[in-house]
């Protein structure tokens, strides 16, 4: 038996971030009609006014994209169920690219965390590789590292631990003298930075142990 016409149903076709931006500049720019644009994209009309009335979320969205390729594949906006923590991390993240601060994957990871356990935020979280992977989805983030920045190994490695002690100092509310081990050892310099590396892990252990290089 041959289905009619009007027993067809359209297939559904679930556009991208990009294809949204497009509907919006052609209804908007070119006057382009819900009806035309519906035709062209395959998609209901209803599809197309919901698109129009969330122009400032998508707008917002591909603000805060890492470039317009990030959102190439991207096909919607739902948000992290942890909202605060999301919004917390998007706007250190910003910060951090805008302070030119080198960022690793298990910096941001921390960092979550960390907010986690600050803003009391209810519920099991872990800030594992996975949900890195969805954050950087989320906000279109293609990489945490600032484009064209390659860092070693050791470098990596340096710009973690300096993260961990300034986070060390902080909640410690440690004094400038009990730090004093990261210039005398030349713990910033380029020269064996794995040396350094390996001084300066232990003296983390040391500090948030309460005791001193000294001892």
């Amino acid at each position: 038996m041959q289905c009619t016409g009007a027993n067809v149903k359209r297939k559904r076709n679930i556009l991208t971030i990009s294809q949204k931006m497009e509907i919006l500049k052609q209804f908007e720019k070119n006057k382009s009609s819900v009806a035309a644009l519906a035709k062209t994209y395959n998609i209901g009309k209803q599809t197309v006014r919901d698109i129009v009335k969330k122009k400032a979320k998508l707008q917002s969205f591909v603000a805060k994209a890492d470039s317009a390729n990030a959102i190439s594949d991207r096909k919607s906006l739902k948000g992290s169920t942890f909202r605060g923590l999301d919004d917390a991390m998007t706007r250190w993240f910003l910060q951090k690219r805008s302070e030119g601060v080198p960022i690793s994957g298990p910096m941001c990871s921390r960092q979550a965390q960390k907010f986690h356990e600050q803003l009391k935020i209810k519920g099991n979280f872990s800030a594992s590789s996975g949900w890195l992977h969805r954050f950087k989805k989320r906000h279109g983030i293609r990489q945490v590292a600032i484009q064209g920045e390659k860092l070693s190994a050791d470098d990596v490695a340096m710009v973690e631990f300096c993260y961990d002690l300034e986070n060390l100092i902080t909640e410690h509310d440690l004094k400038p003298e009990q730090v004093y081990n990261a210039d005398e050892t030349g713990l910033f310099g380029r020269q064996h930075r794995k040396e350094h590396l390996l001084q300066a892990q232990k003296l983390v252990h040391q500090l948030a142990l309460g005791g001193s290089e000294r001892d």
